[in-house]
């Protein structure tokens, strides 16, 4: 598995050893594959809206608990606090961060989503009118 400076740098060289650790079976190494590219969406600097939407999704992975992310760390053969541990530290350090941009494209994913969801007529007006000012916002920026 190869992986960039900046994921190694986050996963520090205590983890960074254990997922790259060649004596282990192919599904703990693909479980572990899972956890790196994760890793990668969060490092991400693109600022369009895909990428910042993935990059949002990673990011919520990791810092709210949940069975998927604890089964994947358990079989990747990690311990899954140590793992959420490296990446809140990597928060704090400013090495995961997300841009103005990227706060917008996701912000305005979640409305336009809410938007097509929604059967109500003045509550979609109101979206409507919601998503075009954020669409000239990201225009702008």
């Amino acid at each position: 598995m190869n992986l960039t400076n900046k994921v190694l740098k986050l996963l520090g060289m205590k983890l960074a050893s254990e997922i790259m650790t060649t004596h282990v079976c192919h599904e703990v190494k693909l479980w572990r594959a899972v956890i790196a590219l994760a890793l990668e969406d969060v490092l991400n600097t693109s600022q369009g809206r895909n990428e910042s939407v993935i990059k949002a999704q990673a990011h919520d992975w990791f810092i709210n608990p949940s069975d998927d992310f604890d089964k994947v760390c358990f079989n990747a053969g990690l311990d899954a606090d140590w793992v959420r541990d490296r990446y809140l530290r990597a928060l704090d350090t400013g090495l995961v961060r997300f841009t103005q941009k990227q706060h917008l494209n996701v912000r305005y994913t979640k409305v336009y989503e809410k938007l097509r969801r929604e059967k109500d007529k003045d509550v979609r007006k109101k979206l409507q009118k919601v998503v075009e000012k954020m669409r000239r916002e990201l225009l702008k920026s």
